[in-house]
């Protein structure tokens, strides 16, 4: 059934932006089909990491070959997940990638006949090529329309950050809320250091060094919280700053 949806309303490949096109296509059942997942970018991209789905009910997949635009100085990697009938993809690059060319060729058997693949993508995260590694945003062309609607909720729900980078995309940029939730705890600390020091001018020392202590033990949670969200969001931006410096040294 999922072969049949969205045979006539494919997406087609925008001119502008940073965009991850599949080349769907037609097979019958018993068929062995390759499909190359592509980047065309007008903007640098330093790295990515993007996840293709599948339905497992009418293909089976069978390898990853590499395509002509992963070079042999970056870091590569995927993993074929069955449970999940997807395959994740990551790669970095010390400067920038390609603007154009094929990331890699998925090899399908089909298990019915498809007028149009049931593949979907989602993007988990997408960088710049600079030293900081910025988020920024991408685009899904070539996928089968149904179920690229799915593999977008997916992604979500399986990387709530992902979200963060949806609403960058949307001008609200990840980097400038975490500076503003850095910047309010640092305000937060400088209310709490100063209170603490008219509370010891008024002679309150023991109230004054309880809330010092308890301060110090929420500053520290919320130091942790704050490193916990840049795990979250930064993991390739933080790999491409490693893998930059590295190359550098």
């Amino acid at each position: 059934m999922l072969c049949l949806v969205g045979a006539l309303r494919m997406n087609v490949l925008a001119e502008e932006g940073i965009v991850f096109h599949v080349k769907n296509q037609a097979g019958k059942a018993g068929d062995q089909v390759t499909v190359p997942v592509e980047l065309h970018s007008g903007e640098q991209v330093g790295g990515f990491d993007i996840k293709v789905y599948y339905d497992p009910e009418s293909m089976e997949f069978q390898e990853l070959q590499k395509g002509e635009l992963i070079r042999e100085d970056g870091l590569f990697d995927y993993n074929h997940k069955t449970d999940e009938a997807a395959v994740k993809i990551v790669y970095v690059v010390s400067d920038t990638v390609a603007a154009d060319g094929t990331i890699a060729n998925l090899v399908f058997k089909l298990k019915r006949d498809c007028e149009s693949l049931p593949i979907g993508m989602g993007l988990k995260e997408v960088i710049d090529g600079s030293e900081e590694g910025n988020a920024v945003a991408g685009q899904v062309t070539g996928t089968d329309p149904v179920y690229q609607e799915q593999a977008e909720r997916r992604v979500v729900e399986e990387n709530p950050a992902a979200q963060e980078n949806l609403a960058e995309a949307q001008g609200e940029g990840v980097g400038e809320e975490i500076q503003e939730e850095e910047g309010q705890e640092q305000g937060q600390g400088e209310e709490i250091q100063e209170k603490g020091v008219q509370e010891e001018e008024a002679g309150q020392k023991n109230k004054g060094d309880m809330e010092e202590s308890g301060s110090e033990g929420t500053e520290k949670k919320k130091n942790n919280n704050i490193g916990f969200v840049l795990i979250g969001t930064a993991v390739i931006a933080g790999l491409v700053i490693w893998w930059r410096k590295s190359r550098k040294n």
